[in-house]
């Protein structure tokens, strides 16, 4: 609203499906229980009562020809929020646009009410009266579209004036601009002559010699601010070509680590015979004393939680690489339905794609739709990312889940040579297991530190040209003799 001028008008115009194009609405009813959810995608412009019946035909559900016990006909009521469509007449007239069911995510309830009518009789009334609601329905689209076709001329219309009245200010500007060209003409018109005493032209030539001095002093200035940039452009290539041989070592010792990488370890584990069991563990009661270096711990806590929500992004994700980069492998854990584990190690700078390939040649049926999954929140590793273990936080070791649509997977998962190579689990993964995977690798580092110090003397080089120019910069910047503040 910044851009409207005041006591602007502004007009409301019933929006129909024709300017919207065809949108596309995910919706999910709600069954009463112990009924399940029915799910799918539907344009906005069908009526409830096709929506309905898209549905049973999907699903393979009856919704509105239900009988209760007594043989009376059930009435399918679905509430939106708090609007309820509560007769088969609504559902044929009101389209899933006309409750605002236009795009995204929509849920709706649906409920049965015994109308206490014969089964039969009300399917004969139903039949009557599914014509009159069709013509109806009809014939309100209709009148829509008359009411659309309306606003739109008159919008157009308005439209014409408003383009008018821009057009007669361009006009009255134009013309009081040409009037001010002509008035500033007048005015700068060249006054005439002044005869000048002898004082006064001495005082003129004076002026005229400090201007020269000036102008000389301005060309030799321009000469050093050239010399300056020129330098400056030198400087900035030195340093964009350290970045770039700083970047290509990085990115060959971490090329070199994968290749070097070893094999994936792949292990099986089956369910624990014996669950855990929180109430087998016996806490004395002198746990819960709160002492002195509790306190403090908690102190501390806050002092760096107050630390970090100072810090900026690009900060932490330094110190958070910096964290973690000691740990030279990643254990993964995907745990499947029936409970069974598999574990398979990686390179934490691995892009996350190669742990579908990875899992594939240990699937009983590797076709079908599955995915993986941390939690909580879900959030789904997409099997064509790029990202690595370690930007997606999975070092040292993490667990995902396997997940697969309703109907596209059953147990068991694995190939038989791992469920009946499968282990049971002794204990987690501590922290004394996951010491034994952080190796350095020597010669990598050597080489990164001896690349590095080559770069760090040209850098102290760079610096030293441009103090020399900054104190030139100084110099030409100094005022002139004759300016004075």
């Amino acid at each position: 609203m910044a851009g409207l001028p005041s006591k602007a008008e502004l007009d409301v115009v019933l929006r129909e499906k024709s300017e919207l194009g065809d949108q596309v609405v995910t919706i999910a009813l709600q069954l009463p229980p112990p009924e399940r959810r029915l799910m799918g995608k539907f344009d906005s412009s069908l009526t409830f009562w096709q929506f309905i019946k898209k549905l049973e035909s999907d699903a393979g559900v009856n919704l509105t020809k239900r009988e209760s016990p007594n043989h009376t006909y059930l009435q399918l009521t679905i509430t939106f929020m708090s609007r309820e469509l509560s007769t088969n007449s609504e559902l044929r007239t009101r389209s899933l646009f006309s409750l605002g069911l236009i795009t995204g995510n929509k849920l709706l309830k649906a409920s049965f009410v015994d109308t206490n009518v014969p089964f039969d009789q009300f399917l004969a009334q139903d039949l009557q009266k599914e014509e009159e609601d069709q013509s109806k329905y009809l014939k309100e689209i209709e009148l829509r579209e008359q009411e659309v076709q309306k606003s739109q001329k008159e919008i157009s219309a308005k439209i014409d004036r408003e383009r008018l009245n821009i057009e007669a200010i361009k006009r009255g500007e134009e013309k009081q601009k040409k009037l001010d060209d002509e008035r500033r003409r007048e005015q700068d018109k060249p006054t005439p002559e002044v005869e000048f005493n002898f004082e006064e032209q001495q005082k003129l030539l004076a002026v005229g010699r400090e201007v020269k001095n000036a102008v000389e002093e301005e060309e030799w200035s321009l000469e050093k601010a050239q010399a300056y940039n020129a330098a400056q452009a030198e400087s900035r290539a030195i340093l964009r070509k350290r970045h770039m041989i700083l970047e290509a070592a990085e990115k060959e010792s971490v090329e070199r680590e994968i290749e070097n990488f070893g094999s994936r370890n792949i292990q099986a584990f089956k369910p624990s015979a014996k669950p855990f069991n929180p109430k087998s563990i016996d806490i004395p009661e002198s746990w819960y004393d709160v002492s002195v270096q509790d306190l403090a711990g908690v102190v501390n806590k806050n002092n760096k939680d107050q630390e970090q929500i100072f810090k900026p992004k690009s900060v932490r994700k330094k110190e958070f690489e910096q964290k973690f980069s000691k740990f030279k492998r990643c254990l993964v854990n995907v745990r499947f339905p029936d409970k069974f584990e598999i574990q398979i190690q990686f390179h934490p700078k691995e892009p996350v794609s190669t742990l579908y390939e990875a899992l594939k040649p240990c699937l009983l049926n590797p076709d079908a739709d599955w995915y993986l999954y941390s939690a909580p929140p879900m959030t789904k590793v997409d099997p064509k990312s790029s990202k690595t273990f370690m930007k997606m936080r999975f070092v040292p070791a993490c667990i995902l889940h396997f997940g697969h649509p309703d109907g596209a997977m059953s147990g068991p998962y694995l190939l038989p040579e791992f469920i009946e190579g499968a282990t049971e689990r002794e204990k987690d993964f501590s922290l004394d297991e996951r010491a034994k995977y952080v190796t350095q690798d020597a010669a990598d580092e050597l080489s990164i530190k001896v690349i590095r110090e080559a770069m760090d003397v040209e850098e102290e080089e760079v610096k030293e040209v441009k103090k020399t120019e900054e104190k030139e910069k100084e110099k030409v910047l100094k005022k002139p003799s004759w300016f004075k503040a």
